[in-house]
């Protein structure tokens, strides 16, 4: 009981709108034992911790304002009177429909009978759980949450009372709220982070802090700067998703004429990966002069096509390696000369068979049935199979269960004479 009449003492030297009322000192019947006991009579509060509070709900410019000015005043009146809370945190703040609250101080010393080292540590301590706790308010706003680390940025490793006050009132200014430019520098930033989670997940979250008005701006900027790759392509989506008709056709414009200007000499790959991640959607939007060069500058690339298995540098015929995903929209004379190519490499050399097993094992067959090139197709596999191609005998599973038992059926064939007993396994084989 010592330390909570020492705790009501502590908050009854102070009278703030912000900082709970201790009345008197009383004593009341313990209904327990039935003894007299001491007890604190303290104002009652309807409201919920500041933790609760900003867990159900994102605050509005105004309660922001509110509740941001409200913790200060409620601090610098508890200085004021030569008290240090010592255990400002989110749990010790309440919040009522009309007010904010600071709970709980820790009754030690008063500030003036301590030294000048003790005394400035624990006011430190309350400015820096006060910084920390005006953070996680604004990034609970409607704010862009990258304000939070402005806000921070603003202030000095020794920044006072009135040094948080200024920061906070110049953050959450009409003007800053509504500077789209910065809005826009707060969202490309979090795009190209380091920290960037390759995930649906955070693709929806991040979406949700995007403000929706910025988002063809966002992605023109991402174009320009050509700064998209895999890794992001979960957001991309979710961008694009959003964007009006005409906005997308606008997009699709700008990548066409970037394309123009930088494939296939340039840094191209960004924007292509952008194309073909979105999918037909994006493809169509684009002039068919556009769609025919890259076709035909990725059609051809094929043939540089280049894989060692054995070797951890990059494979050869990088471009081609997007037929993978354009083969759907080609027309039909382009497909035809993609499987030209496809079933060449599959005749070549161990290593362009392998290139072929890597990168295009799984769509040969709709692409030969495409191209009517089905037989040749085959034949072209029978041959990178008998040439020990790894690639392509350890995803033969991956071909429709009537090609890879003809391939089979035609290296049982040629053995001969035919093995008999254990000698008919073979190790490699994945059936």
């Amino acid at each position: 009981m010592a330390d909570a009449l020492a705790h009501a003492k502590a908050l009854a030297r102070i009278n703030h709108t912000n900082v709970v009322r201790v009345f008197r000192l009383d004593k009341t019947v313990d209904p327990d034992s039935g003894a007299e006991v001491n007890c604190v009579v303290m104002e009652l509060i309807d409201g919920e911790t500041l933790s609760a509070f900003l867990a159900s709900t994102r605050l509005s410019l105004d309660e922001l304002r509110r509740i941001g000015i409200g913790l200060i005043d409620g601090l610098t009146e508890i200085h004021a009177a030569g008290l240090a809370h010592s255990d400002l945190h989110n749990e010790n703040v309440m919040v009522t429909v009309t007010s904010l609250k600071i709970l709980d101080i820790l009754y030690c010393d008063s500030l003036a009978i301590l030294s000048t080292v003790k005394k400035n540590d624990r006011l430190n301590r309350d400015l820096r759980s006060l910084r920390l706790m005006m953070q996680d308010l604004i990034s609970h706003s409607e704010l862009d949450p990258a304000e939070a680390g402005e806000f921070n940025a603003l202030l000095k490793a020794d920044a006072s009372l009135q040094d948080i006050r200024e920061a906070f009132e110049q953050t959450i200014s009409p003007a800053a709220a509504v500077d789209e430019e910065r809005q826009l520098e707060h969202a490309y930033k979090r795009f190209t982070d380091g920290a960037f989670v390759d995930s649906a997940e955070y693709a929806f979250a991040l979406a949700d802090i995007t403000p929706p008005h910025l988002t063809f701006r966002l992605l023109s900027r991402i174009v320009s700067e050509r700064s998209y790759d895999h890794k992001r392509c979960f957001f991309t989506r979710q961008l694009w998703q959003r964007l009006s008709k005409e906005d997308k056709q606008k997009l699709a414009t700008q990548l066409a004429n970037d394309l123009d200007e930088n494939f296939p000499k340039g840094k191209w790959w960004p924007m292509l990966q952008l194309i073909t991640y979105i999918g037909k959607p994006a493809w169509t939007l684009l002039p068919q002069v556009t769609q025919l060069r890259i076709e035909g500058a990725v059609v051809n690339d094929t043939l540089a096509g280049y894989h060692d298995i054995y070797s951890v540098s990059t494979s050869k015929g990088a471009m081609g390696t997007y037929a993978m995903s354009l083969w759907e929209y080609m027309s039909g004379g382009m497909l035809s000369k993609l499987a030209d190519n496809l079933i060449s490499l599959l005749r070549q050399s161990w290593y362009t068979q392998n290139y072929v097993g890597k990168h295009f094992m799984h769509i040969l067959v709709p692409i030969a049935e495409k191209s009517n090139k089905e037989a040749q197709m085959l034949d072209a596999l029978d041959v990178a199979f008998s040439n020990d191609a790894r690639l392509i005998k350890t995803r033969l599973k991956e071909l429709p269960e009537d090609w890879a038992t003809e391939i089979m059926t035609r290296q049982e064939n040629r053995k001969w004479p035919p093995p008999t007993g254990i000698d008919a396994l073979d190790d490699d084989i994945p059936f």
